[in-house]
């Protein structure tokens, strides 16, 4: 039985060096269904500063006052993956990472919840990226030639409707799950 974890992480701007301030996780079976899920609003261990571009929190609209009233640290975060993990992975079977542009957030957890060694204890290199799968998609014609692969245009191409709003952790990985779904049947 091979299960997924759907992810997707917001930070305080497009560099590694910037804080990890939110990351949803969801658990899903072969079918694609959820079975778990887990919500992280993260701060530094140290309780140091966030370090944010302006250019990123007007694209997430993180409020960082209110984001640092619900934050938990980046070592109670790890936990709490752990704990998650622990309970969905057994043998040799391993989660299969889902999300789009999908390295940029891996790189997130690593950095900032795991690290590389614990995070592939639990889950496979065996990545499905739905911009990689499908910007595949469009060179075969099986998608229009001048529609961008965003997340947005693809939630848009296929109407889907999902609670949220773009850039936040939770709206953009249940997206990503629709769109994985609907890329499939193409």
């Amino acid at each position: 039985m091979n299960k997924f974890i759907a992810f997707d992480n917001e930070t305080g701007g497009i560099s590694v060096e910037t804080s990890l301030l939110t990351v949803y996780f969801a658990i899903l079976d072969e079918n694609l269904n959820q079975i778990d899920e887990l919500e992280l609003y993260l701060k530094a261990n140290d309780n140091g500063p966030y370090v944010v571009e302006a250019g990123g929190l007007e694209v997430n609209k993180i409020n960082i006052i209110e984001h640092d009233k619900k934050a938990i640290t980046y070592s109670e975060g790890g936990q709490l993956l752990v704990k998650m993990l622990r309970k969905h992975v057994s043998g040799k079977e391993k989660l299969t990472p889902l999300g789009h542009n999908v390295h940029f957030d891996i790189a997130g957890i690593q950095r900032h919840l795991l690290g590389e060694k614990t995070w592939h204890q639990f889950v496979s290199y065996k990545i499905q990226d739905t911009q990689q799968i499908a910007s595949f998609l469009q060179r075969k014609g099986e998608l229009p030639q001048d529609m961008s692969v965003s997340l947005g245009s693809l939630i848009s191409y296929f109407n889907i409707n999902i609670p949220g709003a773009a850039h936040e952790s939770k709206y953009d990985t249940l997206g990503t799950i629709e769109v994985y779904g609907a890329l499939l049947k193409l």
